[in-house]
């Protein structure tokens, strides 16, 4: 049987990751198109990414156009993400197509 003679307290530091806020937005999402674009994204996630960046584009719009939600953005830099997505998409395709085809 083991008995405790004294308790010892430990402290650790743990890194915690956390959501950027405000203006650190913006290059996370940056960073986030550029690893779609070099393929450092599972392509089994990339329908949830894209139906999140829609989710952003909605909320996007309704921020900057209240009163017509339907409208689409015309900021060019702002489908960044949805072009990566789909480049990334149609390379796959294309390499499965190609693939096929060789069969």
């Amino acid at each position: 049987m083991l008995f405790v003679e004294q308790v010892v307290s430990v402290e650790r530091e743990v890194e915690v990751e956390t959501l950027p806020r405000g203006p650190g937005w913006a290059p996370a999402l940056h960073t986030l198109a550029h690893q779609v674009d070099t393929g450092r994204v599972y392509d089994r996630d990339l329908p949830a990414l894209t139906d999140a960046y829609l989710a952003f584009g909605d909320a996007l719009r309704r921020r900057s156009h209240p009163a017509a939600p339907h409208r689409k953005l015309r900021d060019p830099r702002a489908p960044t993400l949805v072009r990566a997505v789909r480049n990334r998409h149609q390379a796959l395709s294309q390499t499965s197509a190609a693939s096929a085809c060789n069969e």
